[in-house]
């Protein structure tokens, strides 16, 4: 299976990554799964999102996600964010609490702490919130085996610290994309939430009242020997 494996300092070979590849993981729990040679995944489909000045539509980051193809039924994403030549890898899952669904979804199953309070609580556009800077997220488990009922933790602005929008082109397809990050400073195995909302317009310009599919995922940055790309 292995042919040729990219370093993680090769800023062009996890560029040029894509499905069939596989990555291979060797952090404290690939190891605990797969013994020394720690664990292989292979990639499923990969998504480019590029983000951009909403003004100036000067470039300011892509982010590469790929799905990882587990065997545990955990859905993970290796994430690759690059500005320049400066990059970092990351590590996320998602969290079964947090289902995908469209801004509509999402109220409707009591996750609006997700946004800031609407002027008329009983009259208002899904599409017209704000996304909370300090969201109140509910306990969760953040993988790291404790009970998530002890596990609530504060998250505010992490990354460029706003919502971002960009576009994002998977399998042929370009489709407008709006991202927030957050973090947490409390002791968490993966104290980074990367915020997707895909499709929050329509190719017509019009934007949904029901808002975009959002995902969220919880995840950690990955450090040099964590991670290696497998070319097929």
């Amino acid at each position: 299976m292995r042919k040729k494996e990219a370093p993680l300092s090769a800023l062009a070979a996890w560029k040029a990554m894509k499905a069939g590849d596989w990555l291979g993981l060797r952090d404290d729990e690939a190891f605990l799964e797969g013994g020394v040679d720690g664990v292989d995944y292979r990639i499923g489909s990969v998504s480019r999102i590029s983000l951009r000045d909403r003004d100036s539509d000067r470039p300011i980051a892509e982010y590469l996600v790929a799905t990882v193809e587990a065997s545990d039924g955990i859905d993970r994403s290796l994430v690759l964010v690059s500005s320049g030549e400066e990059f970092e890898l990351r590590l996320y899952f998602a969290p079964p609490a947090f289902a995908r669904a469209t801004r509509d979804g999402l109220i409707d199953r009591g996750n609006t702490w997700f946004f800031l309070p609407p002027a008329d609580p009983e009259d208002f556009i899904s599409a017209d919130l704000e996304y909370a800077p300090w969201p109140d997220f509910p306990a969760f488990d953040d993988g790291s085996g404790k009970d998530p009922g002890r596990r609530k933790l504060v998250y505010g602005p992490f990354g460029f610290g706003q919502a971002l929008y960009g576009s994002c082109e998977r399998d042929g397809e370009t489709f407008p994309l709006l991202m927030v990050e957050y973090a947490t400073e409390g002791e968490a195995r993966n104290p980074l939430i990367l915020l997707l909302e895909e499709r929050w317009m329509r190719p017509n310009g019009e934007v949904p009242p029901e808002g975009g599919f959002v995902t969220l995922l919880a995840g950690r940055a990955l450090v040099a020997g964590e991670a290696e790309l497998i070319p097929a």
